[in-house]
């Protein structure tokens, strides 16, 4: 929750500036981006470790996935 509440200013200020057309807009934008980026390769690398290894990769991304999708 904590990196949501990082990423949703930026990317509302983000998506304010670029409608405008201001330069700090996609300045923003690009920076929520590169937080989403770097989040979810993150997530990817610790699932891989922690998660995959416990449940196995086909029955985590199609029985446990499913909850979050």
């Amino acid at each position: 929750m904590d990196n949501f509440l990082f990423f949703l200013p930026l990317f509302v200020l983000g998506g304010i500036g670029t409608f405008f057309g201001q330069p700090w807009g996609f300045v923003l934008f690009g920076a929520a981006g590169a937080c989403t980026l770097c989040i979810n390769i993150f997530l990817r690398f610790a699932e891989k470790e922690h998660v995959d290894p416990a449940l196995g990769a086909l029955r985590y991304y199609t029985y446990f996935w499913g909850f979050f999708v």
